[in-house]
């Protein structure tokens, strides 16, 4: 099996730098004939190396490096194998979900919420995402979704208009 595809970014940003190596193999039935049985649509299989090296800290003797950190990740994919495309998804991907869990921690203190019984954690994540849609889909109010919260629980008006609202 050899690689049929290749891609390669090169980020620097928050004292790091950061190079993504994407590689792609296309899938048949004849080479990976368990795998197209038992995924449907399967296309290719990826890999994402991920290669990030710190800024050396101050403090440190001069001349003194960081060794990168080399991650790998794989995917299946059932798109057809073009490396930056699929590189691009998936970093795309990760920012979205990213993004979420920081404004539910930022917000509502997801981090914070030790409920563990039976299914009210489950039960609570969903809440909070109906919430921030709602708080999300006011565009009266020209705040951040935190202070929203808050002038929600304050303002009974406020409150019925979001929960009013198509």
């Amino acid at each position: 099996m050899w690689c049929q595809d290749s891609a390669q970014t090169r980020e620097w940003g928050h004292g790091r730098q950061e190079v993504r190596r994407c590689f792609c193999v296309h899938v048949t039935s004849a080479d990976w004939p368990q795998a197209v049985q038992h995924w449907a649509d399967l296309q290719c299989v990826v890999l994402v190396e991920r290669e990030r090296t710190v800024q050396v800290p101050e403090g440190l003797p001069p001349g003194a490096t960081l060794l990168p950190e080399v991650t790998q990740h794989f995917y299946l994919s059932s798109l057809p194998p073009d490396a930056p495309r699929l590189l691009h998804a998936i970093r795309s991907h990760w920012g979205i979900e990213n993004s979420l869990h920081w404004v539910l921690d930022v917000a509502f203190d997801e981090d914070d919420c030790r409920v563990r019984r039976d299914h009210a954690a489950h039960n609570l994540a969903t809440l909070r995402k109906i919430a921030l849609n709602l708080l999300r889909s006011d565009q009266k109010l020209k705040v951040g979704i935190k202070a929203r919260r808050k002038v929600a629980g304050w303002n009974e008006d406020y409150l019925l208009r979001l929960l009013a609202a198509p």
